[in-house]
């Protein structure tokens, strides 16, 4: 790949944050032990203060049911994405806590199309960079071999120009194998 960020890994976790939170963290555990799912943790503290937010007195008994309903029924969603939906829902104003479902719903609907914008944005210049940058491999022909008046000619010029800052080949060969390709 061209100089500059790798952008393999940055789609893989593009993909990874794209998968739904019953996926990364099944019944809000971590996979293969017994441990709460941070994702899973932190939308539990968003949707608490909701419930604080619009409902003070309730239990914490009901209100620790209420966050564990939710979590599940958001489970649906990426993490990352009802995590965010969460925190904007707590700055709207929201008058009953049966609401509060399709309000997160509604925010991450936003938020995942942009999410799904960006991923695609992402891929499309790993694209663009694989058509414009095409790893061009040769065969060393040795320290004292010049370089094939072909093969300079088949070089496309920013590659002449790293052959010849490198000291690769020389200006006299790529003009030699340049006025040998209009003669032709």
């Amino acid at each position: 790949m061209s100089e500059g960020l790798d952008l393999v890994p940055i789609i893989t976790d593009c993909e990874a944050r794209g998968r739904p939170l019953a996926e990364v963290e099944p019944n809000g555990m971590l996979p293969g032990e017994r441990k709460p799912g941070p994702l899973s943790t932190v939308l539990a503290d968003a949707l608490s203060l909701i419930c604080t937010k619009i409902a003070p007195t309730m239990s914490a008994e009901q209100a620790g049911a209420w966050v564990r309903v939710m979590v599940a029924a958001l489970a649906n969603l990426p993490g990352r994405t009802a995590i965010r939906a969460a925190q904007r829902v707590l700055q709207r104003p929201i008058a009953f806590i049966s609401e509060v479902d399709g309000a997160i719903r509604e925010e991450a609907k936003e938020i995942a199309l942009r999410h799904a914008l960006a991923t695609r944005r992402i891929r499309e210049l790993a694209a663009l960079r694989e058509r414009e940058l095409p790893a061009i491999h040769f065969e060393p022909e040795g320290d004292d071999q010049p370089i094939a008046p072909e093969k300079i000619r088949a070089m496309p010029a920013p590659l002449r120009e790293m052959g010849l800052a490198a000291g690769w080949i020389t200006e006299a060969e790529v003009a030699a194998a340049l006025a040998t390709g209009r003669a032709a």
